[in-house]
C-alpha cells in the first residue's frame, strides 16, 4: 500500500481543462495520506481542500438559485470540483451540475475525482468510474464544455 493517495488517471471528458490547473488538483490528491478514514466521505473532501496552495471554497453554491452544491470551488480559477468516494456515485448528476454553473454563473472548468478502484458500477457492467466515464466520453466529448477526470486508487478493498 502506498504512504498516500495515487492518481491513476487523467483525461479531460469533455473541452480542454488547463494541464496547470489539473497539476494543482493531482497535487493536492497525491498528499491525502491512505490511512484517511474514508467511513465519512467528508473526510476525504475535507483532506484534498487542504491540500491546495490556494484558497479553495468547500460544500459551495455556485449560483444563487441554484439547489445544488459542488465539493470544491476555486474561484480563481474558474473551477469547480466534485469527489466521488460512495459506492453509488452519481456522476451524470455531476456532468449536469458543472452544466448549470457554466451557463448560469462564471465557471469554466469542472473536475471528477473517482475511483478507479474500489467501486464497480453494476449497471454499467462493473467498470469503474474511471472507466465508465472514459467510456462516457465518446458521447459528450464534443460537448461545450470543459471538464476532466482524474482517477485515484482508493485504499478501501475491492467491494
Amino acid at each position: 500500500m502506498n504512504d498516500t493517495f495515487k492518481v491513476t488517471d487523467r483525461f479531460n471528458l469533455c473541452g480542454k481543462v488547463p494541464k496547470s490547473h489539473l497539476a494543482e488538483v493531482v497535487d493536492a490528491i497525491e498528499r491525502v495520506p491512505d490511512s484517511i478514514d474514508m467511513s465519512d466521505h467528508r473526510n476525504l473532501d475535507h483532506a484534498i481542500a487542504g491540500n491546495f496552495k490556494r484558497k479553495v471554497r468547500q460544500n459551495f453554491q455556485p449560483f444563487k438559485e441554484c439547489e445544488f452544491n459542488c465539493d470544491i470551488a476555486i474561484k480563481k480559477l474558474g473551477m469547480l470540483i466534485e469527489i466521488e468516494k460512495g459506492m453509488g456515485p452519481r456522476l451524470e448528476l455531476d456532468i449536469l451540475k458543472f452544466q448549470a454553473a457554466f451557463q448560469k454563473a462564471k465557471w469554466n472548468y469542472g473536475v471528477l475525482i473517482v475511483p478507479s478502484t474500489h467501486i464497480k458500477l453494476k449497471l454499467q457492467g462493473s467498470n469503474s468510474p474511471v472507466e465508465y466515464l472514459r467510456r462516457l466520453k465518446t458521447m459528450i466529448g464534443d460537448f461545450d464544455m470543459n471538464i476532466a477526470v482524474i482517477g485515484y486508487e482508493d485504499p478501501r478493498e475491492p467491494s
